[in-house]
Parts: C-alpha cells; sequence; structure tokens
C-alpha cells in the first residue's frame, strides 16, 4: 500500500504496465501516407522464342534410316500385285497414286525386298531408290592426267584400302573430249576418300561433286527424279523414242529426233520438253500436286477522310463571244448577201 499524498510505487507501475494491443494503441497523431502510384512500365521487348516444335512419332524412323518408296509404272496392275502382297504378307504403310504411277511405301526392309522379289517375278515394270546400307560415297579427283589409264588409278585405290566400286573419266559434256577429272565411288564407310593426297604417285585434289541445278533424269526410261542404276522400267532411247537401249540406237544425225516422254521432235533430254519438271515439280517427289492458280489480290477501299469534301458547283456552259460567232456567220454567206445587208444596215440607220 502506497501512503498518502504519495506517488505509486514502483512494484505497482510495473504491475499495471501491460503492452497495448493492436486495440489498445492510442492514436498516432500522424496522417497515413498515400501509397505512390506506380509508373506504368513500357513493356520490354521480349525476343521472340520459336514455337515448341510437334513431337515426332517414336515410331517414326529417321531420315537416313527412311525405308525408299517403290514406285509400280503399270497401274493396271495394282489389283493383282496388292492381291499377291496379301498372300505372300507383304506389309506396306500406304499405296498413293503419283505422277509415274503408283507409290507404294513399304513398312520394314524385308517387306522392301520381298515386294521387289514379286515385280521382277511378274516382269512388272518399276523403279525404286537405294537402301539406306546400299548408299554409297562419290568423289571427284582433279588434275589427273588424261594419259593415266583408269585401270591404273583403279589399282592404286585399291593399293590404299578404299575398295573403288566405280571409276570412271569425265568428258566435256559439249566436245565429249576427257577431261583431267575423275569419278569415284567407294563404300559409305570408306569417308577417308576426302583425305586423299596421291594417285599414281601425282599430287591430286579431292572434292564432292557439284549437284546440279535440274532434276536428275534416268539414263534408262528418261523419266525424272531417279537413276537407271534402281529403275526396272523399260528402257526409251534419249535419240528417236523407241524401246530399246540408246547406245543400240541406229539413228543418224539427219533423222528426226523423237522424244520420250512428249513425242515431240526432239530429244528427252531437251529442257525445253512440256514434260520437263518445273515449279514445284522440280523438286525430288514421285507425285505432286498440280499448281494452283495465282489469285488477283482484292481491290484496297480507299480511306474516307474526317472532312466532308467541298460540294462541286456546276459550271456555267461556256459561250463563245459574239464576234466570233459573227465571223462565223459571215463566212458562211456568199459576198453579194454579205454586200446586202451591210447596205441594209446602212439604209435603216439613223442619220
Amino acid at each position: 500500500m502506497s501512503k498518502r499524498g504519495g506517488g505509486p510505487s514502483v512494484a505497482s507501475l510495473e504491475d499495471q504496465a501491460v503492452e497495448p494491443g493492436p486495440s489498445h494503441r492510442p492514436p498516432s497523431a500522424e496522417v497515413p501516407k498515400k501509397a505512390k502510384k506506380s509508373k506504368p512500365q513500357a513493356p520490354q521487348a521480349t525476343p521472340n522464342r520459336p514455337a515448341p516444335a510437334k513431337q515426332v512419332a517414336q515410331n517414326k524412323p529417321p531420315a537416313e534410316n527412311k525405308i525408299p518408296p517403290i514406285i509400280i509404272r503399270d497401274a493396271a496392275k495394282w489389283a493383282s500385285v496388292s492381291s499377291a502382297m496379301t498372300t505372300r504378307q507383304i506389309k506396306f504403310s500406304k499405296a498413293k497414286t503419283c505422277i509415274d504411277g503408283i507409290r507404294v511405301n513399304t513398312v520394314t526392309v524385308d517387306d522392301f525386298r520381298a515386294l521387289t522379289r514379286l515385280l521382277e517375278e511378274r516382269k512388272v515394270p518399276y523403279h525404286s531408290f537405294a537402301l539406306p546400307e546400299q548408299k554409297t560415297l562419290r568423289a571427284v579427283l582433279r588434275t589427273v592426267p588424261c594419259e593415266i589409264l583408269i585401270d591404273d588409278v583403279r589399282a592404286d585405290l585399291e593399293e590404299q584400302g578404299l575398295a573403288p566400286i566405280k571409276v570412271t573419266r569425265m568428258t566435256s559434256s559439249r566436245s565429249k573430249k576427257p577431261l583431267p577429272l575423275v569419278l569415284i565411288e567407294v563404300p559409305k564407310d570408306k569417308g577417308a576418300i576426302f583425305e586423299l593426297k596421291a594417285v599414281c604417285h601425282l599430287s591430286v585434289t579431292v572434292e564432292r561433286p557439284h549437284k546440279k541445278g535440274t532434276p536428275s533424269q534416268c539414263h534408262r526410261c528418261q523419266r525424272f527424279h531417279h537413276s537407271q542404276r534402281h529403275c526396272h522400267a523399260l528402257p526409251k532411247c534419249v535419240k528417236c523414242g523407241e524401246s530399246h537401249d540408246t547406245h543400240s540406237c541406229e539413228k543418224t544425225n539427219e533423222d528426226a529426233a523423237k522424244c520420250a516422254n512428249c513425242g515431240g521432235a526432239h530429244t528427252a533430254s531437251y529442257r525445253g520438253c512440256p514434260r520437263f519438271p518445273r515449279g514445284p515439280q522440280a523438286k525430288k517427289s514421285s507425285g505432286s500436286a498440280a499448281p494452283k492458280p495465282q489469285q488477283k489480290p482484292a481491290a484496297v477501299p480507299a480511306k474516307q477522310s474526317a472532312t466532308p469534301a467541298a460540294p462541286v458547283r456546276p459550271s456555267a456552259p461556256k459561250t463563245a463571244p459574239a464576234t466570233k460567232t459573227a465571223i462565223n456567220d459571215n463566212a458562211s454567206k456568199s459576198f453579194a448577201e454579205a454586200a446586202s445587208s451591210k447596205k441594209r444596215f446602212r439604209s435603216g440607220s439613223p442619220h
């Protein structure tokens, strides 16, 4: 107990000292500040991220292991061929018509080989492409003198362990004269061909063959987008268009040429032929749709101005001056009429 007239004791003050809660806090004299409004920031340019690519199906083979298609040239024999494929259990994923016939995609390599055997047994014309394991490498040897025999070049390449498949001397397309260039073909695993430094004790340079800007043409059937190595169609002569090999053709320069593709009076290799692939057809594909006709762009309507245009006032018809009309009238009159009119005018005028 505190004494009368005295102040509270320290203990009583400590007992009464309670930390005020949020409801017991005295109101602050300060006015709360308003939150500053943040200025809108300019949108930052973000780099355009490429759209996520579509997920490729797991069962789709990569490009290097893709099984090539088989093009059956005679569409009339598709019914018998397809029934035989069902009997022999030759599976295919797709079959559709194309420019050269019917394009068939087999499922496995074994199906590919079985279908080619079936077509050869029935003598059905077709063409195809090389399997992945059959693909080879091609290279061009430069600065090989024309006096060096091809057999010597082949023997030297075999001694260096390159196992050449084909060795040919290149010739000029115009003069047909031999060139100091040798085209060689080796297995796919012989990539060391591009590191070759010498052939027959002569320094050479090796490079890849230059790709032509035009589509490839078969030297057997004269069709496009495949080679004669994998072509089993009927032979066609590039000169006369008949069903025989070009090397056995007896046509002379005086005889007229005939195209095997369109029947025109030119060779089958003529680039001006109407059957020569152009535009979308020049791409390497056995079936391509016809190009769509180009549509003219629609006319854009003219923008109307916000302010209305001032009304156009009709202009008064232009009248020719009286003097000219009088001159023209007098010109149409004779000299006697003009003189008499002047005489009447003078007599009628006041004196």
